[in-house]
């Protein structure tokens, strides 16, 4: 994200860094040029930067703001907001709402936003298996019986670096973000792919692209090795043995900062919905009914 930064910068821009962290970009950005830089960070690893920032002599470039982009204030607008707030499938880290609010309250007209696209990917995997059954292995060590809890095994999202050559079929586009746009509440998307060789499917793969100015600066397409970013891991369930040409679909939404998907196989008739935050069968907790007092009738 480093050469993209450097790509937007402008001699004596004003900066806002959105959850600096260890304040590498707001460092980045005084050496490429800003005038000033805010840096905003909820973290306690905020005084770590202040003190990286001393070292490197730039503590009067940068002004660093404890707290949520959201909550704070600052003395004026900006030129440029950067932020790496995105998560391994692009928006579970919240940019799309963190840039919406800061494109309101602190970007100048005609300012600009890195990233300011994001596009998300899925593709069938014949992989992930291994990560369908945590409950036998936890049962064998622990001698207590975990089997309730065999849905949420089964159908609950997993980080993975994908192996490249157990797609089954290509990748496809599931949404365009544009951050200079105000998303939905409920983001949303679907692809429909052509299984291209047979196989056990057992879930989906999915990536992201980051771009700037309509270039992609950033890809976590599989095989990614070495990054702090990994894959996500879609399951559904029981694997399904799939054909060429076999057509296969899945949507997926996400709410509240969960994955919830469904997915369909139109020859087979099959459809199925997996969720993050709905996966534990119901009836797993009844609560005792309460004892009516007597003594108020």
């Amino acid at each position: 994200m480093g050469a993209a930064l450097r790509e937007a910068m402008r001699p004596g821009d004003v900066v806002l860094d959105i959850g600096t962290g260890s304040g590498l970009l707001a460092m980045l950005a005084c050496r490429g040029g800003a005038d000033r830089v805010y840096a905003v960070e909820r973290g306690q690893i905020l005084e770590v930067a202040w003190q990286l920032a001393r070292h490197n002599g730039l503590e009067k470039c940068i002004e660093f703001i404890p707290g949520y982009s959201t909550k704070v204030e600052l003395p004026e607008r900006v030129d440029l907001v950067v932020a790496e707030l995105i998560g391994d499938f692009g928006l579970d880290e919240g940019i799309w709402p963190v840039f919406a609010d800061a494109r309101r309250r602190f970007l100048k007209e005609g300012g600009r936003l890195l990233p300011d696209g994001l596009g998300l990917y899925l593709a069938p995997t014949a992989e992930g298996g291994q990560y369908l059954d945590w409950v036998a292995p936890l049962q064998q060590a622990t001698g207590l019986d975990f089997s309730p809890l065999r849905a949420l095994s089964s159908q609950v999202s997993r980080n993975l670096w994908a192996d490249a050559h157990s797609l089954l079929g290509p990748g496809s586009c599931m949404l365009r973000c544009s951050l200079y746009e105000d998303g939905p509440p409920v983001p949303e998307g679907e692809v429909e792919v052509l299984i291209q060789q047979a196989g056990a499917l057992t879930g989906w793969v999915g990536w992201f692209e980051a771009c700037a100015q309509g270039a992609v600066f950033l890809s976590t397409a599989p095989p990614i090795l070495g990054s702090s970013w990994s894959n996500v891991f879609f399951p559904i369930g029981e694997a399904v043995q799939v054909e060429p040409g076999d057509q296969v679909s899945l949507k997926v939404r996400l709410d509240r900062q969960f994955w919830s998907w469904e997915f369909k196989v139109p020859r087979l008739g099959l459809e199925r919905h997996c969720s993050d935050f709905n996966s534990y069968p119901p009836g797993l907790f009844k609560p005792k009914p309460k004892k009516r007092d007597e003594t108020h009738g």
